[in-house]
């Protein structure tokens, strides 16, 4: 199986803030700002909610900027790859549904991945609202993770559903990639981008399995 984190390892950018640069930047220093007094996903939450009401960004102009999104093409050839060879792929991020489902399928590479799991996104009132994939009144007991999403728990929940479940190949760059890295075992590679945190936390983790395979590009 193949398993990419999405923002800065799928895609060459972070989704979040590339929207809010493109579609409103006159806010972006402000949303900058609320980083430290507001959870990641409700600030997403608060500023695209921002965007659409006071700065008249629609669902459309959101949908352009993500087309336009940087990607490295050596991602989407490695995609279509391992699809022609039935490798089960997929996506575990702390973007949104929309943001990742319109970018693949803008590139037609929706269909490939077997599993995506983010948090969850959808038009209410002509405003797009961006939900926790696990809401705070439920929290998880994971360390590593930020509290709506623990991907190792994730990964755990896709591969039980593989009796003999083969190596696995993870992609990563972030602190988020850390759990799921430690799931890992001797059989399993993670990728991870050379020098972003991923890649230094796992350097210093002594008990760690998997091969390292540092990229940069």
């Amino acid at each position: 199986m193949l398993v990419f984190d999405f923002d800065w390892s799928l895609i060459n950018e972070n989704s979040d803030t590339w929207v809010i640069e493109q579609c409103a930047p006159q806010i972006y220093e402000d949303i900058k700002a609320l980083r430290c007094e507001m959870q990641w996903t409700k600030l997403m939450d608060y500023a695209v909610g921002l965007m659409m009401t006071q700065h008249g960004v629609t669902i459309d102009d959101i949908a352009a900027s993500l087309h336009r999104i940087p990607i490295f093409e050596e991602n989407i050839a490695i995609i279509r790859h391992c699809h022609k060879l039935d490798i089960d792929m997929a996506i575990i991020s702390d973007a949104n549904t929309y943001y990742i489902d319109e970018i693949l399928n803008h590139l037609n590479l929706r269909h490939m991945f077997k599993y995506l799991i983010t948090n969850s996104s959808a038009l209410e009132d002509n405003v797009l609202r961006i939900r926790a994939h696990q809401a705070e009144e439920k929290p998880h007991s994971c360390i590593h993770c930020p509290v709506n999403l623990c991907k190792g728990a994730v990964l755990d929940t896709i591969l039980q559903e593989y009796r003999d479940r083969g190596a696995v190949v993870y992609v990563g760059d972030g602190s988020g990639d850390f759990c799921p890295s430690l799931r890992l075992t001797v059989q399993d590679t993670i990728c991870c981008r050379e020098n972003w945190t991923l890649h230094k936390k796992v350097m210093k983790e002594r008990s760690f399995a998997a091969m390292i395979r540092p990229w940069k590009n």
